[in-house]
């Protein structure tokens, strides 16, 4: 890996975008994204108009789960878990 960057020039954070980088989440910014959903549900099963509706309200407990993953590098285990749903085919 040393070999292959070296005599590389490659590109630098500027210091403005550093900033926003390692700034803290806000409610804005959760509540921006929650304004970019696609329609269609969402791994928890709500879909992107439940969030929409809802956002005033659950943005405060969103940003303490961002914020706490922050802080500890990682997310709770429940973000790492799944529900597969069989769809009987019919002929």
């Amino acid at each position: 890996m040393k070999h292959f960057l070296e005599g590389r020039i490659l590109p630098r954070l500027n210091e403005e975008h550093r900033k926003v980088l390692s700034s803290s989440i806000s409610k804005d910014e959760i509540l921006e994204a929650i304004g970019l959903l696609k329609n269609g549900p969402r791994p928890d099963g709500f879909g992107s108009g439940f969030y929409k509706k809802c956002g005033h309200i659950i943005t405060d407990q969103l940003l303490k789960v961002y914020s706490t993953s922050f802080e500890k590098g990682t997310l709770p285990q429940t973000f790492y878990q799944a529900n597969i749903h069989l769809i009987l085919k019919r002929k």
